[in-house]
């Protein structure tokens, strides 16, 4: 995440699919894409561009949804749902375990809702976690940022409507 300039809280992402020497020593890597994420990232990154990078047909970041500390998120469920027994001697006990919802390992997610499909990111909370923290207060819009051409404030949900810039960045 690369920020506008100081005192902008204005930020842009870069979303990639292989690693970037120029963006090395330069930016945080504060998330991972996961496996199913991957095609899609695939799909955005092979988009028909102009000569200036640009994608000739929109691609939109419709909505970001953060899904905090995915083991709370966590549910009971039974592994063994039988009907009673028919016979008493034949008790089959009834076991539970936690089972994460949507099949998330525990921590910190956020949902890329695009035009090309979804993204689901781990955030790297540990570390990077003032990069993940402000990432994730400019996409829940819990944080103020100054608009970089008006100069405007605002608390909108900074990423929501967003299109993918050049390569594959949002911005």
């Amino acid at each position: 995440m690369a920020n506008s300039g100081p005192n902008t809280n204005g930020s842009q992402f870069f979303i990639t699919e292989q690693g970037y020497d120029s963006l090395n020593q330069h930016y945080t890597i504060f998330g991972q894409c996961d496996q199913s994420s991957v095609e899609v990232v695939k799909t955005i990154a092979r988009v028909q561009r102009d000569g200036n990078d640009k994608p000739l047909v929109s691609v939109v970041l419709k909505k970001v949804t953060i899904i905090p500390k995915a083991s709370r998120c966590l549910r009971r469920q039974p592994l063994l749902r039988s009907p009673r027994p028919a016979h008493p001697n034949r008790n089959r006990q009834r076991t539970t375990h936690f089972r994460s919802i949507h099949g998330l390992a525990a921590g910190t997610y956020a949902v890329f809702n695009t035009t090309e499909g979804k993204i689901t990111v781990r955030l790297f909370e540990s570390e990077a976690p003032i990069t993940v923290k402000n990432f994730i207060e400019l996409a829940e819009g819990s944080k103020e940022w100054t608009h970089p051409t008006t100069r405007a404030k605002s608390t909108t949900k900074l990423y929501d409507g967003r299109s993918f810039i050049g390569s594959f960045r949002i911005s």
